[in-house]
This record gives structure tokens, sequence and C-alpha cells, in this order.
């Protein structure tokens, strides 16, 4: 029974695909005929192949979401199984610490594997998986923004935490993001989150950093640390040249 139904989807799919006179092509209507379909015609099947994603329930509050930089699917590429494949639609829950493709049809949303993703770039940001001996000192998770790579590389790791209210009109939910950040000296990470603790890793250029910090006037409040950290950063690595 199942080789029938298999040999009936695989039909379907054939029947499906264009052929000279011009026909239009339909669009399969369950995950495993799109993917078979896809592989047929040659296509991006391979990054389809994830488990298929599972969407956040709606709130009171739809425009807290958990997702980077927006909560619809953007632009992006992806270097997956040694192979780039451009103009993907992605999407990267922070809080599940999920990749996710959308296939072209919006058919389905699959989930990508982490083992197999090298790196993607999303909305102008690097991501790339977590590996215990390249980013030693870094908690264990599937992602991460790598926000400058040089002598002293640093990746940022954002935290969500999803705090519920209930209200006469129904359940409020909100995303609170909580943005750490990680610098790579002699082959471990560290944490940094502002002035003292880049001193501390550079205690030899403490003048030299006090001064530039200064002349720079570099902040370390939340919306100003990332830029701070890596110009500080970038600095130290023309001292270190």
């Amino acid at each position: 029974m199942k080789t029938l139904r298999l040999l009936l989807t695989i039909g379907c799919c054939l029947l499906c695909l264009p052929y000279a006179g011009g026909q239009e092509v339909r669009k399969p209507q369950t995950k495993k005929a799109y993917i078979t379909y896809m592989e047929a015609s040659g296509s991006y099947a391979a990054i389809y192949n994830g488990k298929e994603e599972t969407p956040h329930l709606p709130a009171v509050n739809a425009g807290s979401h958990p997702y980077f930089s927006s909560h619809e699917f953007q632009e992006g590429k992806l270097f997956y199984n040694h192979t780039w494949y451009e103009s993907i639609p992605l999407r990267y829950d922070m809080l599940r610490d999920e990749l996710a493709v959308r296939s072209r049809e919006r058919a389905f949303n699959a989930l990508l594997a982490r083992e197999s993703l090298q790196e993607a770039w999303l909305s102008g940001a690097h991501l790339v998986p977590w590996e215990p001996e390249l980013w030693k000192g870094v908690p264990p998770c599937n992602y991460l923004f790598l926000v400058h790579e040089g002598r002293y590389s640093v990746v940022k790791k954002t935290e969500i935490l999803r705090v519920e209210k209930v209200r006469p009109e129904g359940v409020s939910v909100s995303y609170l993001p909580d943005e750490r950040f990680y610098i790579r000296v002699d082959n471990a990470c560290y944490p940094v989150s502002g002035k003292k603790s880049l001193l501390k890793r550079f205690p030899g250029e403490r003048q030299a950093l006090n001064a530039f910090i200064k002349t720079q006037a570099l902040k370390f409040s939340k919306q100003q640390r990332e830029s701070s950290l890596l110009s500080l950063i970038q600095y130290i690595e023309t001292l270190h040249e």
C-alpha cells in the first residue's frame, strides 16, 4: 500500500512538470510531493529536506516577535553543504535558535540543518553555526552572529525572553532581547560587555585604549555597545599588526 502511494505521488509530480506545449506548472499540494517535484526539476531541493517550521502562536500584540529583523521572510543567501544558494527567503527564530527557509512557491517552511550550514547572510547580518573548537568559551547553541572577523573575531548571541501577560482582550506576549558579545583571543572566547571587560583582556594597552575611548567619545550603553566594541577592537588590531 505504501509503495502504491509513493508511486502515485511521484506520478502526480511528474504530471506537474512543464512540457514542450507550454502547459502551466501546477504546484504540488504536499511537502513530499513538492520535494519530489523539485528534485525532478533539478532545483534547490537539498535545502528543503528539513523538518517543517512550527509557527509561534499569534498574540494580541502582534508587533512583538522573536525573529531577527522581521517576522517576514527576508531574502538572503546560504553556504549549505558547501554550495552557495542565492536569493533565498530566510527567517531566523532567535527564541528557538532555528533558521528556516521558505519554498519559492510558499508551499511550506523548512528548518535548515545546523550541521550542514557553513554560513548564511540575512538582512546584512552574518550568521554562522556554533562550533565547540572554534568558539570555545561560548555557551553551546545553534547559531551565532559573526559581527567582526579578524585577528580578534567577535560573535554575538541574542537570547530572547518570552513574557506573557493576561489581559481582558487576550494574552499579551512580548519578546525581550538580550545581546551577549564574545571576543576570540588565543583560540578561546571571552565575554565582553564594555570598557572594563575589554581592558581586562588587553592590560598592556590600557593607556592607549583609554585615550582612544576618550577621543572617539565611545559609549557602551545598550544602544551603542556593538558599534563601540567594534571600533575599539578594530583599533586594538592596529596596535598588534
